[in-house]
């Protein structure tokens, strides 16, 4: 299932910008991919998920980050 998303993701990447986002959100999955820059991540609160003020990032400052929530629910089928 990781594989899938990975490449879901490597597919949706090439066609955001810096700030954008894109969300799927379906019955049996929610996903949501946005691609941004660390300057812009401390304090933030994306798909309800707060982040910290404080990152400890080894990466270069204004570097492109991309944030991706990927839930998956699975519904049982009743067969009568």
């Amino acid at each position: 299932m990781s594989e899938i998303i990975s490449s879901i993701t490597q597919a949706l990447n090439i066609h955001l910008n810096i700030n954008q986002s894109i969300i799927i959100n379906k019955r049996s999955i929610y996903f949501s991919l946005e691609k941004t820059t660390t300057e812009f991540l401390p304090n933030r609160t994306i798909n309800q998920i707060n982040l910290p003020s404080i990152f400890n990032l080894s990466v270069e400052p204004n570097a492109i980050v991309l944030l991706r929530v990927c839930l998956i629910y699975f519904i049982e089928r009743l067969f009568t």
